[in-house]
Formats: structure tokens, C-alpha cells, sequence
């Protein structure tokens, strides 16, 4: 009887015993199954992380050609704005050229029609003789013959009336062809042509309109060259020559309301 107690007790140790190197064996085995699930789980997230980075598609000889090509991409877009630029500014120049030749159009006409007027002007030899005595300065033969020619291309100026019909003195007359006479010798320095304008002998004829202090109010085209590029040049010139001598009292309305007429070449 205690033989099988003896026994029953042997073997329930022993039962025991393996159930508690089981349980311990399942746990270690479970353990070690969740630390490898783990790792697992870590080398994919590495992976996904190292996948999103992304290699270069291109090599550096594709890159350098790249660049090569946004550079000259960028050069020729440079010079395709500078060339509308150029274009902008000779377009505006046009424009201004044609409302000078619009406007001067108007001008000639007024001026050719003041010029007819003044032919059909006459004194009589009562007024012609007033005037002399009034300003007492006779006409000697050298004044005649100054008032009789052209004093600058395009300045015929009747003998005893200015270019509006009104009675002018002889110390006037002789004072504007004084002053008319300078202006070539200050514009001619400024007075430059290129030589294939020089061998087309073109000329024109520009009406200048002053103020007392020689400063110019505005000028016109009277006569066209026909060549734009020869008329500019001509207005340029009068420009930069500016501005002039002062203007006396005595004609200063004349030189105001366009008398002078400039005939180029100087």
C-alpha cells in the first residue's frame, strides 16, 4: 500500500514537473516567436522608409546637357525681348514721325498761304515813305539787296512787310537778317549725314519757332527730303545746336510765330 502511494506520489511529481517545463517551453517558444514579429515588422518599416527615398533618373553628363540647354533657353529669350525692345522703340520713333509730318502738313499749308497773301500785299509810296521818316534809317543799296535775297533757304521776305503782312522797318529787317544769319554757323557743328544720305543730295526745309530767351517753342517740317531718316536728322540737329541768341524786342514777335525757315543742308 505505501509501495503504490509511494508510486502515485512519483509520478505525480513527475506529471507536474513536465506540465511546468511545458508551460515554461510554450512561453520561452512564444517569446521568442513575438521578438522575430517584431524584427519583422521593423525591417519592413526600414524598408518602406528607404523606398520612398528616390534615386536620380538622370545621370551627371544628362544634368550638365540640362543645364546647358535652360542656359541657352534663357540667353535666347534675353535676346529675343531685347530685339522687341529695339522693335518698341523704332515703332514709337515712327509714330512720332509721322504725327511731326501730319501736323507740319497743317503748318505748310498755313505758311504757303500766308506767303500767297503777301504777294498780293502792296504799299503805296506814302506808307513806304512814313515809315522812313518815322524811323529815319534810309534804304541804302546794300540793305536792298539783303532784303531782296533769300537770307536762309526758304526765307523770302518782301521788301518793307514781314512774312503776317504787317509794315516792317528797315532797323528791323536789317536786326533779322542779323540774327537769321548766326543760326546756320551754331546748328552746322550738330549738322552730320551718313555718306549714303550726303550722295543723294535730298533737301528740306524746317520752320523754327523761338522764344525771346533763343529757347525753341516748336519746329516744323515746311518741306520733306522724302526721306525720313534725313528729315529726323535735321530736327536733331536744330536740337542739340539749341538753345540760341537771345532775341531782341524788335523781333521777337517774328521769330515767335515762325518766320524762321531753316534750308538743309546748312
Amino acid at each position: 500500500m505505501s509501495t503504490e502511494f509511494n508510486r502515485f506520489i512519483v509520478y505525480s511529481f513527475s506529471s507536474h514537473l513536465g506540465l511546468l517545463f511545458l508551460i515554461i517551453f510554450i512561453q520561452l517558444i512564444t517569446g521568442f516567436l513575438s521578438q522575430t514579429d517584431r524584427m519583422k515588422l521593423q525591417m519592413s518599416q526600414t524598408a518602406i522608409r528607404v523606398d520612398v527615398v528616390a534615386m536620380p533618373t538622370m545621370s551627371l553628363k544628362e544634368l550638365r546637357a540640362l543645364e546647358s540647354e535652360i542656359n541657352r533657353e534663357d540667353l535666347q529669350e534675353a535676346k529675343e525681348d531685347k530685339v522687341e525692345k529695339v522693335l518698341e522703340e523704332k515703332s514709337l520713333e515712327t509714330s512720332q514721325l509721322e504725327y511731326l509730318k501730319e501736323k507740319e502738313g497743317k503748318d505748310k499749308k498755313a505758311f504757303l498761304s500766308m506767303l500767297k497773301d503777301l504777294g498780293k500785299t502792296k504799299l503805296d509810296n506814302k506808307e513806304q515813305k512814313a515809315m522812313r521818316q518815322k524811323d529815319k534809317l534810309p534804304l541804302d543799296g546794300n540793305l536792298k539787296r539783303e532784303l531782296q535775297k533769300l537770307i536762309i533757304a526758304g526765307n523770302k521776305v518782301s521788301k518793307g512787310s514781314s512774312l503776317t503782312g504787317e509794315v516792317i522797318s528797315d532797323k528791323e529787317a536789317s536786326e533779322f537778317n542779323n540774327y537769321i544769319n548766326k543760326l546756320p554757323e551754331i546748328i552746322r557743328p550738330f549738322w552730320q549725314l551718313p555718306s549714303y544720305l550726303k550722295e543723294q543730295n535730298l533737301q528740306c526745309r524746317i520752320v523754327l519757332y523761338l522764344s525771346s530767351d533763343g529757347s525753341i517753342i516748336k519746329t516744323t517740317i515746311l518741306e520733306t527730303s522724302g526721306n525720313d531718316d534725313y528729315d529726323l536728322r535735321a530736327l536733331k540737329s536744330i536740337q542739340a545746336a539749341a538753345p540760341f541768341p537771345l532775341v531782341t524786342p524788335e523781333i521777337v514777335d517774328r521769330v515767335k510765330s515762325g518766320e524762321i525757315v531753316l534750308g538743309f543742308p546748312l
